[in-house]
């Protein structure tokens, strides 16, 4: 699979290329299990491609403001989200529409079976907004690029967990080196202590022979006198 920075600055660059004044796109999601990690990767023309992993837990309800755009869509209150420079309210999360030019904003939510698994945002700074076709262009691309994403998504995790196995693997077998050193270790010292108490055994009874001969010469001389 392609990098994800290539795909989107390819599709951004396309739209730009047949009129369509796209100056930022952002789309961010879990795109797989609820239970891994999220992404969002953010476009935005003349400035660098970003792309981070965020825990799965960043998109639960108690970490967003209900009113910002994706939360809106993730509790299914609106099937899309269309915000412009002339809208009485703009989320607090979304202050960068207005400091930085934003004319129009439009939100689709992205699914995978029937289940919401994050969504996809296109903005622009031109005056003149986005028009029907522009939002049609935008939803009938939405399912292909979601697609390839999750796609890209699935192969990065599916990476990431052959990557933790083999290095759990790597650390168990580092675990099992050492506790077999360690035993190897043990077994030198019990042989070199056992060895030690045989040498210290027979010296011993070196010892209580040569003390039993030594006191039984003079027994064997007083028993001689007194018989």
């Amino acid at each position: 699979l392609r990098d994800v920075e290539s795909l989107v600055s390819e599709y951004c660059n396309f739209c730009r290329s047949v009129g369509i004044p796209l100056d930022r796109i952002f789309i961010a999601g879990m795109m797989l299990h609820p239970q891994m990690s999220a992404y969002v990767w953010k476009w935005e023309v003349d400035q660098e491609f970003q792309e981070h992993e965020v825990p799965h837990t960043a998109f639960e309800k108690p970490n967003f403001n209900p009113d910002e755009p994706f939360a809106v869509l993730l509790e299914g209150r609106a099937i899309n989200y269309r915000m412009t420079a002339g809208s009485e309210y703009i989320p607090p999360g979304c202050a960068w529409f207005t400091r930085d030019g934003y004319q129009d904003y439009y939100a689709l939510p992205i699914y995978h079976r029937g289940e919401m698994k994050g969504a996809m945002a296109w903005s622009t700074r031109d005056m003149r907004g986005w028009n029907a076709k522009h939002l049609q262009i935008f939803e009938r691309s939405l399912a292909a690029l979601s697609t390839v994403l999750r796609l890209h998504t699935n192969d990065i995790v599916t990476k990431t967990l052959t990557v933790r196995l083999e290095q759990h693997v790597q650390s168990q077998t580092r675990e099992l080196e050492m506790v077999n050193e360690n035993l190897a270790k043990a077994n030198d010292n019990l042989g070199k202590a056992n060895a030690k108490i045989i040498q210290q055994s027979e010296a011993q009874l070196r010892h209580f022979a040569m003390m039993s001969h030594e006191i039984r010469t003079p027994l064997n001389c007083v028993i001689g006198l007194s018989n």
